[in-house]
């Protein structure tokens, strides 16, 4: 395969996460940098690949990542398909969506069920007692849209009978692919 069938083929299989509830790629692991304790790593849900390729997961403004992002964007992402031993990292900059006419469209395709992840009375990781102790809010929510502008995948196709690593980098609004030693 050439690079561009490569990167053509890794794309799809993000756009997959987000419209397949099962495919791997639907969850993927956050990294970011946190001030005091080192790299902070979650599991976010891919919620949308933009045209650009921009990436889109949703969260509780009032989570530690938003304030790890304010203070330092670039972040990276992992994804893994254990059927097809394709592994994609990703490098951007992240930043919270704060246009509240886009967030009030993205809350009302959140299903009802989904939505007592934002309208929690204390903010995630609050100690408490027991699980009694968490309220959830009727009118208000603590909801917030975060955008990674992707400048990086590095894709890595175990095979046999050589694994395949290329590394995609964005300049001048064109991905170019680099191969790599795996």
């Amino acid at each position: 395969m050439s690079l561009n069938e490569y990167f053509d083929a890794a794309i799809l299989e993000l756009k997959k996460g987000t419209s397949q509830k099962k495919h791997p790629f639907r969850y993927f692991t956050l990294a970011s940098l946190q001030p005091n304790t080192g790299i902070g790593l979650r599991t976010v849900v891919l919620r949308k690949v933009e045209e650009n390729l921009d990436l889109i997961f949703y969260t509780d403004k009032r989570s530690a990542k938003i304030e790890e992002i304010k203070i330092h964007p670039r972040v990276s992402g992992l994804f893994y398909h254990p059927k097809k031993l394709l592994q994609l990292k990703i490098v951007g900059q992240a930043n919270a969506i704060e246009d509240s006419a886009t967030l009030k469209t993205y809350w009302n395709g959140v299903p009802t069920k989904a939505r007592k992840d934002y309208t929690t009375n204390l903010a995630p990781g609050t100690p408490i007692t027991d699980e009694q102790a968490v309220d959830f809010l009727e009118n208000e929510n603590h909801f917030v849209m975060v955008r990674i502008q992707v400048n990086e995948i590095e894709l890595v196709q175990l095979q046999r009978p050589e694994h395949m690593r290329i590394r995609f980098q964005i300049t001048n609004g064109k991905w170019n692919g680099t191969r790599l030693v795996p």
